[in-house]
């Protein structure tokens, strides 16, 4: 068998050619897919310096360069902030019903119910 001038996409103006002259098995299957382009055969995972101004320089290199420090960052903050607030308008609130909340009068009530009981 002999197959020639197979198109990647339709409509793509790449061609490749594949030659095979033996029945299609497994193996052979593996012969079908179009070679790399050197784009791809040159990829590779190293990690370079972004130069920047000072801090802002460090912030990228540290946090934001590498997609997964990233995102565990963008979770951390997202916990912080959300626990932060609670906090803090929880702060507020007690702040505001000084007096008027059960966990300031309940000492009130407690001592009435002893005198009651005597």
């Amino acid at each position: 068998m002999l197959l020639t001038s197979v198109k990647s996409f339709p409509g793509s103006p790449r061609t490749f050619n594949f030659h095979f002259t033996t029945t299609a098995t497994t193996t052979n299957l593996r012969r079908l897919r179009p070679p790399l382009s050197t784009a791809h055969r040159n990829c590779s995972t190293t990690y370079t310096t972004v130069k920047m101004a000072g801090v802002f320089g460090s912030i990228y290199n540290i946090f934001v360069k590498r997609n997964a420090v990233f995102l565990g960052t963008i979770f951390v903050d997202a916990y912080a902030t959300s626990l932060g607030f609670d906090v803090g308008a929880n702060l507020v609130w007690d702040q505001i019903n000084r007096g008027r909340q059960w966990k300031d009068i309940k000492k009130r009530y407690i001592e009435a119910g002893d005198e009651e009981e005597e």
